[in-house]
């Protein structure tokens, strides 16, 4: 099935949240419309207060939305009866940022727990179902633990399988790797990627670290001060970021390749032309151009040196995705001639400081 054949699963239309601060209403989330597709893993990006989590908890009406609507598939959310909203949360799970397991439950319990309070009867149907998800997290041998026996990433899996246990369609995450080490956080994401082909879930990942959006997400949407400001698959987030709250994420992902020896010499403002220095660019190279030799070319073509400080090649989706640190001899018409030619090849410029010779 081809992206453009995919069934929209949730449709976002008009939404608004406020909450009363004193006198004043604050809208946490404002006029957001939007359509996810299923068997999509979709990130929701944006600064501490921008209305993430108030979006993610409308769709499951954990939040009760002042204005617009949350559809999932023909049924609106915001709307439905009591049973069909409960029927609905046994299909949309959610994951928290700090697991919410019950201390008293061993891990098998843990994940009966949604399935008693639906009201199910049998109890070996029940154990059976609870050991299938746990077979998919890969926790099947610890189903007699209990939570404080457990690592912070194993917490995480019981949990994700707890949401899956009522033949979740839909995985909602808040936060759900921020309380883990990055190595945990790798083994989540993974788990989450083949969760998403297994059982062809739909994924939606509320999220502050741009690296995570970078690792998983077929799509991406920018919130900030509770409106979308800009919304794009990831290639395209990343490649040729619009808003400059987005380029402000990218770029602290990509600085991170900076280094440190460059860092401590370098300074922003361009010294005097009778002062000798290089001046330090990041080029971003994305697509296709990715793996073509550009550099060589402009070699080829040009009298000047580029001296290669620094790189990394990464793909995101299907997509490559490369960036080189380099300097150059820092006059006018050296660097305008780089520009001409790295910018017609579709690389992307930016000048990151000067280092006196």
């Amino acid at each position: 099935m081809t992206p453009s054949e995919k069934k929209i699963i949730i449709r976002i239309k008009n939404l608004g949240k406020k909450f009363q601060l004193k006198d004043t209403p604050l809208f946490a989330i404002e006029n957001i419309s939007l359509d996810i597709e299923e068997n999509t893993i979709v990130g929701f990006i944006g600064r501490s207060g921008a209305g993430k989590s108030t979006l993610l908890r409308c769709v499951n009406r954990l939040e009760t939305p002042d204005t617009g609507e949350v559809w999932y598939h023909n049924l609106q959310i915001n709307t439905a009866s009591e049973k069909d909203l409960r029927k609905v949360r046994h299909e949309i799970g959610m994951i928290f940022q700090h697991f919410n397991l019950l201390a008293r439950r061993t891990v098998l319990e843990n994940v009966c727990l949604p399935l008693e309070i639906a009201g199910k009867k049998n109890k070996k149907g029940i154990r059976a179902k609870a050991m299938e998800c746990l077979q998919l997290v890969g926790l099947q041998d610890h189903i007699h633990a209990y939570p404080a026996e457990l690592s912070g990433g194993q917490k995480q899996r019981v949990a994700i399988a707890r949401a899956l246990a009522g033949e979740a369609k839909v995985l909602l995450c808040d936060e759900a790797t921020s309380a883990l080490d990055p190595e945990t956080t790798q083994e989540i994401l993974q788990l989450l990627l083949s969760l998403k082909q297994k059982l062809r879930l739909t994924v939606i990942l509320i999220t502050h670290e741009v690296a995570i959006v970078k690792e998983v997400c077929d799509f991406v949407y920018v919130l900030d001060k509770g409106k979308i400001i800009e919304a794009a698959p990831t290639e395209i987030i990343f490649s040729k970021p619009q808003h400059e709250i987005t380029r402000t994420f990218v770029d602290s992902l990509i600085s991170k390749n900076v280094p440190d020896f460059i860092r401590q010499n370098m300074q922003t403002v361009r010294p005097s032309p009778s002062t000798p220095s290089d001046v330090i660019i990041q080029l971003i190279f994305s697509g296709h151009i990715a793996e073509e030799p550009i550099i060589s070319q402009f070699l080829h073509q040009s009298s000047h040196n580029i001296n290669i400080l620094a790189g990394h090649l990464d793909h995101i989706g299907k997509s490559s995705f490369g960036a080189l640190i380099v300097s150059l001899p820092n006059t006018s018409a050296i660097l305008q001639e780089a520009q001409t030619f790295l910018e017609s090849k579709g690389v992307q410029i930016k000048i990151l400081g000067y280092i006196p010779k």
